[in-house]
């Protein structure tokens, strides 16, 4: 029998992956106890036992209080307790991509995450001695690549495209797998999605990096909003102009209603109050966002973006350290 791989997320949240399933998340963060964890989601890959049906959803998808299933032959799903501290899924092979299991399971950790008081960003992540630093974007803008112009200047990686941000500016790590992808004009970026699949695969094809992981990242202080734009211009911003375009930035995975079997879940279990949610992300991000020195950084170029933040972040600190 396979042993269960066990993982704390965020520092709150313990997620254990047991059965046959080869759905990995960060090795870093693999742990041997979840004593930690305030909420624990459990995944197997291992054909449930189906409950009797109180709620029928269409032919094959059916629930009843506190939990959600489907049954059509070889995809079986069980999903239990999603308001609970301990959440329950259980998936054949075939759900797998049939059910966009991985994408469930990113929403769940969300939701749990949320109730531990931790904000989910869909940033990149460095950090010094001193302070992190925080980069968000629309994908293909930047952020992996001013990640590693900072990592050059002697910050270390925290996480790319998704971190954590708790009380007092904690940032918690996320270390995935960086692919540094090839630098394109900007005339280019607009046609490349219109480009055959086998010309961007073979072209634009990214190359794979090992980079040693800071776990016990300094607070974050600084949060650079990168914008592909034809003017070269920056500005400071309030943190709480931020959010919003924060939120536009991340909504298909901060709107808990983007995954069905969820939205199914509610509707037989009102408790899960999912428009309340997003409510509460949306608070809990203004505040976590306080006392983040905030700018919006605009270049047709993603070249530009690690020296406009790296000048400001000097010109910061030194007028600091003038007092």
């Amino acid at each position: 029998m396979e042993k269960s791989r066990k993982y704390l997320i965020g520092g709150s949240v313990g997620l254990i992956i047991g059965g046959s399933s080869d759905i990995r998340f960060p090795q870093e963060l693999e742990v041997n106890d979840l004593s930690k964890a305030k909420e624990i989601l459990e995944i197997k890959e291992k054909k449930p036992d189906l409950p009797e049906p109180e709620v029928w959803l269409g032919h094959s998808s059916f629930g009843g209080k506190g939990f959600i299933a489907k049954n059509v032959g070889p995809i079986k799903f069980l999903m239990k307790d999603v308001e609970k501290e301990k959440t329950s899924i259980y998936y054949t092979y075939s759900s797998k991509n049939v059910l966009n299991i991985p994408f469930l399971i990113n929403n769940l950790l969300y939701m749990k995450l949320l109730r531990c008081g931790i904000a989910v960003l869909h940033a990149s992540t460095v950090s010094s001695s001193k302070f992190s630093v925080s980069f968000s974007a629309w994908q293909e803008t930047g952020k992996t690549t001013t990640t590693l112009r900072f990592i050059k200047h002697g910050f270390r990686y925290v996480s790319d495209d998704r971190s954590f941000l708790g009380k007092n500016r904690k940032i918690f790590p996320y270390p995935v797998e960086i692919i540094k992808k090839p630098h394109l004009p900007y005339l280019l970026t607009l046609i490349q999605p219109k480009l055959p699949k086998f010309v961007r695969s073979t072209f634009f094809r990214g190359k794979k990096l090992n980079l040693p992981i800071e776990l016990n990242p300094s607070n974050l202080k600084y949060f650079f909003l990168l914008e592909r734009n034809r003017k070269k211009m920056f500005e400071k911003k309030d943190f709480r102009e931020i959010v919003p375009l924060l939120i536009q930035n991340f909504s298909y995975e901060v709107r808990f209603d983007s995954h069905n079997q969820i939205k199914q879940y509610a509707y037989i279990n009102p408790k899960l109050d999912l428009k309340k949610l997003e409510k509460e992300y949306e608070t809990l991000l203004t505040k976590r966002l306080k006392n983040v020195v905030c700018y919006k950084l605009c270049s047709p170029d993603r070249q530009d973006f690690a020296k406009m933040a790296l000048n400001l972040i000097r010109k910061e600190e030194t007028v600091k350290s003038e007092f």
